[in-house]
């Protein structure tokens, strides 16, 4: 399921594939470049790293295993190859991910990715600076009270750290994640297991996959803390509802789907004296100036829909036919029926008029009726008696009035009463 904004321009998948290659053959070529050039001095960096972890005085560091300390320099010239590279990854992200993503959904992508750069460098520089001497220094004292004569492995100190600091990245990335998504309002209660499902999935995946063989007893525990903090992180959001008025309740039509319906209150650029008054149990009400005339507002109206699952948009000012046909167009893609209640035209029938809530609601009954099936009368009279009207208030009008909507042959006028 895809959109097209107007900003954007159509490109053919293959399109797509050939700038996504280009991209991350550059990154791939740029990475390479400066882990080949970190390998010509990384035994000096690696021997400085050696030296503030060693947690004794004297030989106690050794290597067994001449294999892996090969495999440990490419390791470490690896990593420091990827954070040299950062900013030319971030910039080749950014350029590709915009074009398929909402204004929205672009800027918490850019904070997400920048305060995530920013909070692992910090972590790094904690955990290999501060952390881990602390840690392999308390190990080293209770060897001593014990009085054991401690050997350590240079292999295993040194690919501990690396592995830390990339489990650390990864609980770093996802909770900057959570923040930043639930600051903006991009998480809410109504996107909360979207968000559980995808990230919590190639969080859980990653730390599996790239677990070392003989830490394997850590990989239950690291998923259970993984889980756990980020839950406790992002449960602030998680249970916030969407900052819109209302909640879309699913309704179901005659034929059993499920219809989920938003009302865009539009002010249709001023012309709409019903605007502000659309608050209808069961949906969700988006209140814009101008949907027709502004790219920004159909945006949020997309946005809108897509969040909280809408298969129904429902109009107030006019019957939609003045949509922009790249917007009709992105919401059959999306595949949301839209619905014009035309309150507009009716106030060229009856100017000023005094019950513009009652217009909205026997608009909104009439609507239902045709999407959803039962009696029209129905559907009106339970509009009327939440309003407390009195029969003896009301004159019938049976001829048809051109242009007041579906409800013409039934809708009412009041009788000015004192």
């Amino acid at each position: 399921m895809s959109i097209l904004l107007e900003s954007d321009r159509f490109e053919s998948p293959q399109n797509h594939l050939n700038e996504l290659s280009l991209r991350v053959t550059i990154v791939f070529l740029f990475v390479a470049g400066l882990t080949v050039a970190w390998s010509l001095g990384v035994d000096r960096i690696l021997e400085r790293l050696i030296a503030h972890l060693q947690p004794c005085q004297g030989p106690c560091m050794n290597v067994y295993d001449p294999a892996q300390w090969s495999a440990v320099r490419w390791s470490t010239a690896l990593m420091l190859g990827y954070l040299s590279s950062l900013p030319l990854i971030l910039h080749h992200l950014h350029r590709f991910c915009k074009p398929g993503l909402l204004d929205s959904e672009y800027r918490f992508f850019k904070r997400w990715t920048a305060w995530t750069a920013i909070a692992t460098l910090l972590v790094t520089y904690a955990i290999v600076v501060k952390f881990l001497p602390a840690v392999y220094t308390y190990g080293f004292e209770q060897h001593q009270a014990a009085g054991l004569v401690a050997q350590y492995n240079t292999v295993h100190v040194v690919m501990l750290a690396v592995y830390l600091v990339w489990i650390t990245w990864i609980f770093t990335a996802t909770m900057v994640l959570l923040a930043t998504g639930g600051k903006l309002g991009i998480i809410t209660a109504s996107t909360a297991n979207w968000f559980r499902l995808r990230i919590y999935g190639l969080g859980v995946l990653l730390i599996v996959a790239t677990l070392p063989e003989h830490a394997a007893s850590l990989g239950l525990p690291l998923v259970a803390s993984y889980l756990v903090l980020n839950e406790v992180v992002g449960n602030r959001w998680f249970n916030l509802s969407a900052a819109v008025e209302g909640e879309a309740k699913p309704k179901f039509d005659r034929e059993g789907r499920r219809r989920k319906f938003a009302v865009v209150d539009c002010a249709c650029l001023g012309a709409n004296e019903h605007h502000g008054i659309a608050a209808t149990n069961g949906c969700t009400v988006l209140r814009l100036t101008g949907l027709c005339a502004s790219q920004h507002e159909q945006e949020s109206a997309l946005e809108h829909i897509i969040r909280n699952g809408i298969t129904d948009m429902v109009i107030t000012g006019c019957n939609g036919q003045p949509f922009p046909d790249a917007f009709v167009e992105n919401l059959g893609r999306l595949r949301t029926e839209y619905h014009g209640l035309d309150l507009m035209r009716l106030r060229s029938h009856r100017v000023g008029t005094p019950h513009p809530r009652l217009d909205n609601d026997l608009a909104m009954a009439s609507m239902y009726a045709d999407v959803l099936g039962g009696s029209t009368d129905r559907w009106l009279e339970e509009a009327i008696e939440r309003h407390g009207v009195i029969p003896d208030e009301l004159a019938q009008l049976n001829r048809p009035l051109e242009g007041w909507n579906s409800f013409e042959n039934t809708y009412v006028a009041f009788v000015d009463s004192p």
